[in-house]
């Protein structure tokens, strides 16, 4: 699936070193991705699982946006 066009990123400082953009669906995977940690269910799973269910999740969450504000 092709990268999301940015929606409104943010300018974070990571330590005043360097700036990175964070999108919308960095966002949406971030909350998937703290709300699979916090369940003893996914908790042990791979890292690379949750991050990949994350984005997953945060996909589904944009394209329900995007069909909710047609």
């Amino acid at each position: 699936m092709p990268e999301p066009k940015p929606s409104n990123p943010c300018v974070i400082n990571n330590g005043g070193t360097s700036n990175e953009d964070i999108h919308l669906r960095d966002l949406f995977a971030a909350a998937a991705l703290a709300g699979y940690c916090a369940n003893s269910e996914y908790a042990e799973s791979p890292e690379t699982d949750r991050a990949t269910w994350s984005y997953m999740d945060a996909d589904a969450m944009l394209a329900e946006r995007e069909k909710e504000s047609r």
